[in-house]
């Protein structure tokens, strides 16, 4: 046994601010519910969806009969085809790690309100001025669930109230024990979330949301992921540009080295395994696959500082 800090997982509950953002948004349980109002909302006959993307989205299309077009991305997780909608479609694209604000905007002049952006990995990504976007603000913080979603039109569809069965036991026990102790309970909670009906955000995150210093947060993030990137440039495979966005949700490094996972995990450095059914659904030639096999989503977020930064490379490196 070490006695590292340990660096990634899942939040404990958020130090106390005053912060207040996307206070224009529709305040739901979960980023999915806000993904099936929006296609209760249009009701579309067709959505082209990324390969790269959560398969619980697929599994609301699926219950309700959407029929969906799966769609391939570039090296630079834009979109490779020239995709062109009909009357009532839509086409889904996300803003991967919170670094593709720029393509965005190109996305939404040219697919206006057809373009749903997801943005759970974008909290402080923009509105569109078209379109739709949805964001999940506990990819980025310490509450027991939430979505917010941000639309351009108006919709009849009603939001049922919250039955107010989150609960912050895992954050609270994280804090207290540790990120190892109180995975468990993490995991009952996201299970919660994974089988719940799309109903309103907790009074709980709700109050914890306006406990937030959200610039603090920002900045500490920016500052995470460029001393990283400096630490890190020469290991980096990944062609995202890195400039121009708001702000990260983690640092992807794209790594060949199949043994870094569990060096890192070792070192209580936990680093998740995002889109794990692509590994089962496509083959290992396909740009999804590899991607999903060899990212490693390094934690930059506002719990740590620049000596963090430095022993998550240092762990890279094997010194």
């Amino acid at each position: 046994m070490n006695s590292f800090k340990p660096i990634g997982g899942f939040f404990e509950v958020e130090p106390r601010g005053t912060g207040s953002m996307h206070d224009e948004t529709i305040k739901m349980n979960s980023a999915r519910s806000c993904f099936e109002y929006l296609l209760l909302s249009l009701m579309p006959k067709k959505v082209y969806m990324p390969k790269l993307t959560c398969d619980v989205m697929f599994n609301i299309l699926h219950r309700l009969g959407i029929e969906y077009t799966y769609y391939d991305l570039e090296h630079n997780f834009e979109v490779s085809d020239n995709i062109k909608l009909t009357e009532n479609e839509l086409i889904i694209y996300t803003n991967y790690f919170g670094m593709k604000d720029d393509y965005c905007k190109k996305m939404e002049e040219k697919y206006g309100n057809q373009l749903i952006i997801d943005s759970s990995q974008a909290f402080y990504a923009r509105y569109p001025k078209k379109g739709h976007i949805f964001y999940s603000p506990r990819k980025f913080f310490g509450v027991p669930d939430g979505g917010l979603l941000h639309t351009s039109g108006d919709s009849e569809v009603q939001v049922p109230k919250s039955s107010e069965d989150s609960s912050i036991a895992h954050l609270l026990l994280r804090e207290k024990q540790g990120p190892e102790i109180a995975y468990p309970k993490y995991l009952e909670n996201e299970e919660k979330i994974d089988q719940s009906e799309m109903e309103s955000m907790s009074k709980i995150t709700k109050k914890l949301l306006k406990n937030i210093d959200y610039e603090k947060s920002k900045k500490t993030r920016i500052d995470n992921f460029s001393t990283l990137h400096g630490l890190l440039e020469d290991e980096q495979k990944t062609k995202l540009s890195i400039e121009n966005f708001s702000c990260p949700m983690f640092y992807p490094l794209i790594s060949d080295d199949t043994d870094l996972r569990q060096r890192l995990i070792n070192q209580k450095i936990f680093v998740p395994t995002y889109w794990p059914h692509i590994l089962k659904e496509f083959s290992p030639n396909d740009f999804t696959f590899k991607i999903t096999s060899s990212l490693l989503p390094l934690p930059i977020d506002q719990r740590y500082g620049s000596e963090d930064m430095r022993r998550i490379a240092e762990t890279i490196y094997g010194n």
